[in-house]
């Protein structure tokens, strides 16, 4: 009953909030494009692996190997790949987190006296994590799929026609 009212310090920053989980959107979906272009890669790696394997392929197709398994071992060969850029995506991505974190104790990333803020807080979220990894392995095994079905349908004959 007064010339005061209380605001909530969340309903006062509603469009900073709003504006971060946008911009965190928006970096997981840039995240997921650099994803679908190293699938791209790993894609192109293993079809030219096809093509110089082939007969090693038709060797193994002409001792019994199945459809079934050749496309079985393209995918883990995809997915094995994947796992390994995880890893080594976390790894570089923990350690420049933690560069940023060591050089800001010492010197000063960005001004406090421009900016609001005098030091940039680096947190990871599990959620985040599990998203991204997720999403690659995915794609990873999707990648796989192309150079999995071209070296099963190699017929024997056709890999060691030139040999």
């Amino acid at each position: 009953n007064g010339p005061y009212w209380v605001r909530d310090w969340k309903s006062e920053h509603e469009n900073t909030f709003a504006a971060v989980q946008i911009e965190r959107r928006i970096i997981f979906f840039v995240v997921f494009i650099i994803i679908i272009v190293a699938a791209f890669s790993l894609a192109s790696n293993l079809l030219l692996q096809t093509l110089q394997k082939a007969s090693d392929l038709a060797v193994l197709r002409s001792m019994g190997m199945k459809t079934k398994q050749v496309l079985v071992l393209f995918v883990t060969q995809g997915l094995a790949l994947g796992v390994a850029g995880v890893l080594i995506g976390l790894f570089l991505g923990w350690t420049c987190a933690q560069f940023i974190e060591m050089y800001q104790e010492h010197n000063s990333l960005i001004s406090g006296a421009v900016y609001r803020i005098s030091r940039i807080d680096l947190s990871v979220r599990f959620i985040d994590l599990v998203w991204i990894m997720t999403s690659t392995l995915f794609v990873s095994a999707i990648s796989g799929l192309v150079p999995a079905w071209r070296a099963a349908r190699l017929q024997p004959s056709e890999g060691l026609k030139y040999e």
